[in-house]
């Protein structure tokens, strides 16, 4: 299951950043979605088909994100068009039960350097033994395409997250 929580207070104007929330329900604890969103391989499976990225900086994925670290990838639309280069600069931290991963980066070259501010923060909090809700949510600014690119991002986060709950199982300890 997931939801729109859209800001209200903040109406759809050139110039200012869109924000929304989504929330879906994982089976699996939060520490092994935690381990999935660290995780380079688990990221391209909830991206494809819509998005593909090649590392460029490093050279090759790593086995796991490390907070802090910064990532340089190339980024196409449906595997064949080219959106430009961007910066994954995840940081993770524990606030009690909860587990927050913020993507820091940023678009660097084509379409995705359009993009001025990009705030991603995803948040794991258990919600009954053995189940997690994850809450992304994404605050940017992208000057006049800003409505349109608010479009794109909200089906692809749809579809992150349908591919999430379907691999969530998936990330269970010893499967």
């Amino acid at each position: 299951m997931w939801r729109v929580v859209p800001d209200s207070e903040r109406p759809m104007k050139v110039g200012v950043p869109m924000k929304f929330s989504l929330q879906v329900s994982l089976a699996c604890t939060v520490s092994e979605a935690f381990a999935a969103l660290h995780d380079p391989t688990v990221f391209q499976r909830v991206s494809a088909p819509f998005l593909s990225f090649t590392p460029l900086s490093p050279a090759a994925f790593p086995e796991r994100y490390v907070s802090g670290h910064s990532y340089v990838v190339k980024v196409a639309a449906l595997g064949l068009v080219p959106l430009g280069s961007q910066e994954i600069n995840p940081t993770s931290e524990e606030e009690g039960t909860a587990r927050i991963f913020r993507d820091n980066g940023r678009g660097l070259s084509g379409s995705l350097a359009m993009v001025s501010t990009f705030r991603h923060t995803m948040t794991l909090r258990p919600s009954s033994p053995g189940l997690t809700i994850l809450t992304d949510e994404l605050e940017f600014k992208a000057g006049v395409l800003t409505p349109l690119m608010g479009l794109g991002f909200l089906v692809f986060w749809w579809w992150r997250h349908r591919r999430m709950a379907q691999l969530a199982p998936q990330w269970r300890s010893g499967r």
